[in-house]
């Protein structure tokens, strides 16, 4: 099914697939309750909506989600899209020093995108990746990562992974992983966000904080048919060398929950977290 989507994108026009799409998302919605309920306390009880404003952002949260899966499988059949960005410059001064730094990212918007299209050169960027994708999936990433200069690496049980991250910040590559999910490891951190205290993955900052490197909180939100807009902060600071460890993760993740926070109140439609973020 993925094979013959990659192939209808080499002939149907975008805005024909995502037409396609709205007619099946209303059955989604009724099948997936657990996502249902979700996303109806996420938009009444963080966003303040009220009932009819609440369905509605239900549908426009899983359409939205739905037009960033098509994405990515358009641009595995080879089409384009613009990336805009703010803040690119602070990046771009970092790429010309020889400390490595880590990009955290979230799912809000369409990270992978800017992944597609963002050249990192003359740095390495190594990717952490969930490892249950399809074939489909992880074939069409790996060959886009590639022209790009990007490495995979999959999330693993034994936490290898994190041996392979470290390696790679050692010899100043880039690493980027997401922010607000906990993989793996169980550790987490609790700091407020949209209202009330949520746990976000200690690993992240754990590592920033070990390895003493720049960090940045990086979000690509689709705007317009083409278009995404990437939105870059910086998110360690002068002094935080004078915190403990535990202080300095928990800056860290703090940090990052405030710009995630004003992303998403920015784009409310865009947040792709269906699960209970706060239990």
């Amino acid at each position: 099914m993925q094979r013959t989507l990659i192939w209808m994108f080499r002939w149907i026009p975008l805005p024909v697939m995502y037409g396609i799409m709205s007619l099946v998302i209303p059955f989604y919605i009724l099948l997936d309750s657990r996502a249902r309920r979700a996303s109806w306390q996420f938009h009444r009880k963080r966003m303040g909506r009220g009932v009819l404003g609440a369905i509605a952002g239900i549908y426009r949260s899983e359409f939205n989600l739905g037009m960033v899966v098509l994405d990515r499988f358009a641009m595995y059949a080879g089409k384009q899209f613009h990336v805009a960005g703010r803040n690119l410059s602070e990046f771009r001064e970092l790429l010309d020093k020889e400390s490595g730094m880590v990009t955290l990212s979230s799912h809000a918007g369409n990270y992978e995108i800017a992944g597609y299209s963002l050249n990192a050169f003359p740095k390495e960027m190594f990717v952490l990746v969930y490892p249950g994708e399809t074939k489909t999936v992880m074939q069409g990433r790996e060959k886009l990562f590639s022209e790009q200069g990007t490495t995979m690496v999959p999330v693993s049980g034994d936490l290898s992974h994190i041996f392979t991250l470290n390696a790679a910040l050692s010899r100043g590559a880039i690493v980027s992983m997401p922010g607000d999910r906990i993989f793996g490891s169980r550790k987490s951190v609790k700091v407020p966000f949209l209202g009330s205290d949520a746990s976000f993955p200690q690993g992240p900052f754990a590592l920033v904080a070990a390895k003493d490197v720049p960090v940045l909180s990086i979000f690509v939100m689709k705007e317009r048919l083409r278009t995404y807009g990437i939105s870059i902060n910086r998110l360690d600071r002068e002094g935080d060398g004078d915190l403990s460890r535990d202080e300095r993760i928990r800056a860290l993740a703090g940090r990052y929950a405030s710009t995630l926070e004003k992303t998403v109140r920015e784009y409310p439609y865009q947040w792709y977290n269906f699960y209970d973020f706060w239990a």
